[in-house]
Parts: structure tokens; sequence; C-alpha cells
């Protein structure tokens, strides 16, 4: 069962109310869906509550890990690498890749990659102590964190990012193609 043991997740949502309520739509994206990232993630995506993984959802996502750490270990600022990576290496467990915001302590809401399975988030990308080696792997629970997504199909972000990479972020590098996201929604 999903649940909100802190209010981190109201402060994401607040500020991605502000944002669309806000900030006026520049005349270049007049009739487009939505008009900027805040307003796509928060119209077309949803929150992403911590929840415990089952026994078999760990067990899945541990054996996608170590999969995609035999090839190349975790990186800090790697997150939409390390997400798609996941997603690719995951299409069995049903690993599905989500972009939005995340809001932890101490930090803005800021874009960011991860991937859920049935829906409980699984972020490969996490810092909580400056000292740390190697990046926090969440696997469904979290606290002082809120995760707000859109869950974007397996081919399109395959296709995005050319299949072997360069995995990057999906919302804000899609400019070459004129942001279909944004002009068309996500389908």
């Amino acid at each position: 069962m999903a649940t909100r043991p802190d209010n981190t997740a109201q402060v994401l949502e607040a500020y991605l109310r502000d944002a669309v309520a806000t900030r006026p739509p520049l005349l270049s994206t007049a009739g487009w869906k939505f008009h900027f990232f805040e307003e796509l993630v928060l119209r077309a995506g949803r929150p992403y509550y911590s929840a415990e993984l089952t026994d078999a959802e760990r067990a899945a996502v541990m054996q996608t890990i170590s999969m995609a750490q035999t090839l190349d270990p975790f990186e800090f600022k790697h997150c939409y690498y390390n997400a798609q990576r996941l997603m690719s290496l995951g299409r069995e467990a049903g690993l599905v890749y989500v972009e939005g915001y995340v809001l932890g302590t101490g930090l803005p809401p800021f874009l960011h990659g991860w991937v859920t399975i049935n829906g409980k988030v699984i972020d490969p990308t996490v810092v909580v102590r400056i000292d740390q080696q190697e990046p926090f792997v969440v696997m469904g629970t979290f606290s002082n964190r809120a995760y707000w997504g859109v869950a974007l199909d397996r081919k399109y972000v395959m296709d995005r990012s050319g299949g072997d990479g360069p995995f990057v972020g999906i919302l804000d590098t899609d400019w070459q193609r004129g942001f279909p996201l944004l002009r068309k929604g996500v389908t």
C-alpha cells in the first residue's frame, strides 16, 4: 500500500501548480497542448508515492540491476542513462521509464528520470550523503522525497535515445523534433 509519510509530495505538487498558474505561455507555443515541462508533467503525469516492493518485484529489479551494473556501475548525475538502461534491460520485469520532477531534501524540484515496477519507484541515481561513493538506489520506499512524472512508452524512449544511447532526457532534449510531447501530449 502506498503511503504519504511527509508533505514532500504536496510541496512538489504546489510547485508544479504554481508554475502552471503563474507562467504565461510563450507565443511560440500557441496551439500546443502543453506550454512548458511543468504543465506536461502535472497534467499528463502523476505522483508516485513510497510503496514497498513485493518479494517477486524486488527479485526482478535486483536481477535487472545486477545485469546493468555488470556493464557499468550507476553514476551520479546520469539519471536518464541509469534509468533508461534499467528500462531496456528490465523488459521482462516490466520496468517502465518515467521522466518528470523529483524533490528531495535541500534541493529545488528538478527534471529527473527513473523507472517503475507496477507503479513503484526504482531510482538508481539518488544522493543521500555528500561523501557516498556511488548512487543509492530507491527500491519502492523513500521518505523526504517526492516524484511526479510521465510514464513513457518503451519504443518512444528507445527511438529518442538511439537504442544504445546516448540515453538523454526525453522531455527537455527533444527540441530537434520540435518538442512533440509538449505539442501533442503523451499517447
